[in-house]
């Protein structure tokens, strides 16, 4: 399934019911400090923030929210101080 991210109400649907979907548009790797930024400035607007863990022995947090059609998204090792609104089985990111 590919949808396109200016319908991310859909998006979001799709992954709060579990269901595997592939998303269409720009992927911007950011710093942690950088998420956590932009969250702080469109949280307000309305952005989703997607959580994902993984790893056995080391823990990787993956964040990702999308924001006017560029899917934002960072990893890292310590969990971030923000809300999150939909925890995820799983991200893949290419």
């Amino acid at each position: 399934m590919v949808i396109p991210m200016a319908e991310g109400g859909l998006a979001v649907a799709a992954a709060i019911a579990g269901a595997t979907m592939k998303a269409a548009g720009t992927l911007v790797k950011v710093s942690p400090e950088q998420f956590i930024e932009i969250t702080n400035r469109f949280h307000e607007k309305g952005i989703i923030i997607v959580h994902s863990q993984k790893g056995t022995l080391t823990k990787t947090h993956v964040y990702v929210t999308g924001v006017h059609g560029i899917i934002f998204y960072c990893k890292t090792i310590s969990k971030l101080p923000i809300n999150i609104d939909v925890e995820a089985k799983s991200i893949s990111l290419g």
